[in-house]
């Protein structure tokens, strides 16, 4: 099953790599600063390049890695925090889930 984990706490690191390796394709959708979080240098996590579909790939900013089975995808930080910017994230979550289905998980905060 496809799961799409969305949150930007460190904490749901835990939850997402048990359903990676349960089997099921796990995407995390976080902030650039909960990357920093789970690692100081972000440098060395792998990068993905495979993981966003062509209709998201201008949406907004995004930063795209492997990380313990987990599809780690960071959206700048004001995108999360800026309510001027929500609808670009909401459009972006949407243009995802439509080229890539998933059963969606919000975690919000930790």
């Amino acid at each position: 099953m496809r799961l799409c984990v969305i949150g930007d706490s460190p904490d749901v690191r835990g939850c997402a790599v048990a359903l990676a390796e349960q089997g099921h394709q796990v995407y995390w959708l976080a902030s650039i600063e909960t990357l920093r979080a789970l690692h100081n240098e972000a440098a060395q996590f792998p990068v993905a390049t495979d993981i966003l579909p062509s209709t998201c790939q201008y949406v907004v900013p995004v930063q795209t890695y492997h990380h313990e089975g987990i599809r780690l995808v960071c959206v700048n930080q004001e995108f999360w925090q800026g309510s001027d910017l929500h609808t670009r994230l909401f459009t972006y979550l949407c243009l995802l889930h439509r080229a890539l289905p998933c059963a969606v998980l919000h975690t919000w905060g930790p």
